[in-house]
């Protein structure tokens, strides 16, 4: 894992910041930051699709993205499948090889549910989802 979490890490500027809310690593400075979270977030596999990108390169060094965001997830607390939904708010700079870096990431409009065999409303936190799971049960 650590391997992995130093590669994803890597798209990072050394001094970027992740704004990914509760339960996504909560406010990070800095790439060893980002790369620590990574290696022991609270999921067992997750894959990641990104679409509907707006970009705007607003200087030579410098540009503001948006992404539309679908994860499916295992958590590894308690292998259930989690279906999430979000946009993430982006600025890169160009650093000194000349390669894009993200330098701040922040998660909004989060949405997220189990897969499951009933309808199940959406929730935006863990917290709300681990509830909505309980009246499930029932």
């Amino acid at each position: 894992m650590r391997d992995i979490a130093q590669k994803q890490a890597a798209c990072f500027t050394d001094d970027a910041i992740w704004r990914g809310g509760a339960g996504f690593g909560e406010d990070l400075c800095g790439r060893t930051r980002i790369a620590e979270w990574f290696e022991h977030s609270p999921w067992r596999f997750a894959m990641h699709y990104y679409v509907g990108e707006t970009l705007d390169v607003t200087s030579e060094k410098s540009a503001i993205g948006t992404w539309r965001l679908w994860q499916l997830a295992l958590r590894n607390d308690d292998s259930h499948a989690v279906l999430l939904g979000a946009v993430t708010e982006e600025r890169y700079a160009r650093v000194e090889t000349g390669d894009w870096r993200i330098a701040e990431m922040r998660f909004t409009e989060v949405q997220m549910m189990e897969p499951h065999t009933r309808p199940m409303p959406l929730a935006s936190d863990f917290a709300s989802l681990n509830a909505l799971r309980n009246l499930t049960k029932n």
